[in-house]
């Protein structure tokens, strides 16, 4: 998945694994500089800190919509037929790792670029439970279609993530049942828009903090 993004944002592999100072980035051309991070986004605050004061990053993360699941018998050299796993991906499934960033997201050098795609994921039979399912290795992970990208180039961009059928104040609660994701999910999202100054804390009812969009952003 890593590699097909690569080239599915940059084909030409000179731009590829280019080295800024003590540092590897994915990519480097004549956008500015990509970092491809599948998971632990927290991994790259280092980086980021570093490259941040005098270039333009785009950090790539992918969110799987579709997953379907193949399973590999090494000692049987067989693979199984695919089975869809039910959990699917939303754009609100990728503020709990940008919570470990969350500082550095009004930087103008950052930009965020979300891609929703499907993949087939290959696990060796090697965990710890009966079926060997449980604890298991995933072996690759292969991507089948790409459905849609979003760039978050700047604040006005969050605003795109709260849904329109939200009345004018509206609760962790609201949030979640009209962007059809987890309450997890809503109050993570929420706590990052309001770090940026997209929605505002206008009220609290009960153990609920109200919202509304920031008055200028309207």
């Amino acid at each position: 998945m890593h590699a097909f993004l690569k080239n599915y944002i940059d084909n030409n592999t000179n731009n590829h694994e280019v080295k800024i100072g003590s540092y590897h980035v994915d990519i480097l051309n004549e956008k500015g500089i990509f970092e491809i991070q599948t998971k632990q986004l927290f991994r790259l605050r280092s980086k980021l800190k570093f490259l941040l004061p005098e270039h333009a990053v785009t950090i790539v993360l992918p969110l799987i919509k579709t997953k379907t699941i193949y399973w590999m018998d090494t000692d049987r050299s067989e693979v199984s037929k695919g089975r869809k796993s039910p959990k699917k991906c939303t754009w609100y499934d990728v503020f709990s790792e940008l919570y470990s960033i969350k500082d550095l997201l009004d930087d103008d050098n950052l930009n965020i670029m979300l891609v929703l795609l499907d993949v087939d994921e290959y696990r060796l039979l090697n965990g710890w439970s009966h079926d060997k399912k449980k604890g298991s290795t995933c072996h690759d992970r292969i991507v089948s279609k790409v459905h849609e990208s979003m760039l978050i180039a700047a604040k006005d961009d969050y605003c795109k993530l709260i849904p329109d059928s939200l009345p004018e104040d509206f609760s962790s609660k609201d949030f979640a049942k009209a962007a059809n994701t987890n309450i997890k999910n809503a109050r993570m999202t929420l706590n990052i828009l309001l770090h940026l100054g997209v929605v505002t804390q206008v009220s609290k009812k009960g153990n609920l903090l109200i919202y509304n969009r920031t008055k200028e952003k309207r």
